[in-house]
Formats: C-alpha cells, structure tokens, sequence
C-alpha cells in the first residue's frame, strides 16, 4: 500500500469511528493528521515515501494565567 493509500485508509477508520480531527500541511510534500483523546495527543505524518506518528501524553491540566503562558513560548521560541 502505497503512503497516499494508507493517507485515505486511515481518514477512513477515523471517520468510521467518528473521530474529530485536523488535517494540515506541513511542507510541500508532507501532511499531518492530528486528533485527541483523553491525556493523549496523536500526530501523523504521511508524506510520499513513508508514514511516521508521534503520540504525546499529558495530564490535561488547565491554567488560567496568559501571562505564564506568553512567558513560555517566547522561551521555548528564542
């Protein structure tokens, strides 16, 4: 099967299971599925040689303060 075969088959099992989900292009060849489920995030990348995915875990805690939050991604952006 082919990386753009597997890109529809696995839109297909998503929308089976009714899964919401985001797609987006990442580059000129490559484009990402991303969706959620409970303390887990999944990201998966199909491009035209391969399909790769990353799963990220995480508590799901909710903050309040916009500032920690500008405070953080220009940290992690400079």
């Amino acid at each position: 099967m082919t990386p753009l075969e597997k890109f529809f088959a696995f839109l297909s099992v998503l929308r089976t299971y009714k899964v919401p989900y985001t797609l987006t292009q990442v580059a000129d060849e490559t484009l990402m599925i991303s969706y959620a489920a409970p303390g887990f995030r999944y990201e998966v990348y199909f491009d035209p040689n391969d399909v790769t995915y990353s799963v990220f875990e995480g508590t799901e805690d909710v903050f309040g303060d916009l500032d920690v939050l500008i405070a953080d991604i220009k940290e992690r952006r400079s």
